[in-house]
């Protein structure tokens, strides 16, 4: 784990530290290969702001952040917060979007400890309504544009703001969470044994000038349970939402052309082929022209791309590809 000192010392007492010793950790990510990013499941849709993976948020790392111009070499960290006219057309600014992670967590009766580093001010008003919420619960489908997520899931509280703990925002500077799970006695999830989901959610309301939007990195789950973590390629495993399965394709990772391994059946289903960056926006369309089909990302940057096997808009099968 690679930065801010400062912050852990400040923040961290010697009991939290002697506790850690003794901790194993399930998952960590600090986002700062693609084989890590690829994990995370990021969802802007065609929001104005946009989840990134870049380094303005950090100035000595990568780490996970909003922005309001993704498609630029370094994405900025800032965000457009306010509507604004143009030819008497009001320009709305309003964005909702989501990322989000599966964990595994190995059978263990003991408490697990959930933590991550955050930053986020939003707007400048009173009320603060721009503002980052933390998710966590059993895999929900969640979808760009949608306001908060559904009621099984469990939301989890800001000690820094006792006005309205639920929120992640008035922090300008890099800030230290961490929590125990089960969250409390009303919790009802089963964390043993079971895939939970790590939802990071923005908000923007389109109302009030702002600054320093949602920031998140070093994202870590610890069991004080012997714990050997499984042996898992990140790249060769999907977590994309949707039916379908995962597919074969190779080489992986790749310095251009990409072969997919497809049956006659998966043929005659799948129609259609789709290529989205690790932003989720689509990238290219191509039809399913025999058995081994060929897709050519030698003109796209380094980086994960994810291929879909399409049908009618139905996800056939999913697979996840590395640009070198």
């Amino acid at each position: 784990m690679k930065k801010k000192l400062f912050m852990l010392i400040s923040t961290l007492l010697v009991s939290t530290i002697t506790v850690f010793a003794q901790l194993s950790e399930i998952s960590c990510s600090d986002f700062e290969t693609p084989e890590d990013q690829s994990t995370w499941t990021i969802l802007n849709g065609s929001e104005v702001n946009q989840w990134v993976f870049n380094t303005a948020a950090n100035g000595d790392g990568t780490s996970l952040y909003i922005s309001n111009d993704p498609n630029s070499p370094t994405p900025p960290y800032e965000y457009y917060s306010r509507s604004y006219v143009v030819d008497g057309e009001v320009i709305s600014l309003h964005a909702n979007v989501w990322a989000y992670k599966d964990f595994k967590f190995p059978d263990c009766d003991e408490g697990f400890i959930l933590s991550f580093d955050w930053r986020c001010f939003g707007e400048n008003a009173p009320e603060q309504n721009d503002f980052m919420w933390v998710y966590i619960g059993y895999p929900e489908n969640v979808a760009a544009g949608e306001f908060g997520g559904h009621r099984s899931l469990r939301r989890l509280t800001n000690p820094l703001n006792p006005n309205k703990p639920l929120r992640f925002n008035g922090q300008r500077e890099w800030q230290h969470f961490e929590t125990a799970l089960p969250i409390d006695e009303n919790d009802s999830i089963i964390y043993s044994g079971h895939s939970i989901r790590l939802y990071f959610f923005w908000h923007n309301d389109n109302m009030d000038e702002g600054s320093f939007p949602a920031a998140v990195d070093n994202v870590c789950v610890h069991t004080p349970c012997s714990y050997e973590p499984p042996v898992v390629d990140a790249i060769n495993d999907s977590h994309a939402i949707g039916q379908g399965e995962s597919l074969t394709l190779y080489p992986n990772p790749t310095t251009g052309i990409v072969t997919l391994q497809l049956t006659p059946e998966t043929c005659t289903l799948a129609p259609e082929i789709q290529i989205f960056d690790i932003y989720g926006q689509l990238i290219q369309v191509m039809p399913v022209n025999g058995e081994n089909p060929q897709i050519d990302l030698s003109s796209c940057s380094a980086g994960v791309y994810l291929v879909k096997l399409v049908n009618n808009g139905n996800v056939v099968g999913m697979q996840k590809v590395v640009r070198n």
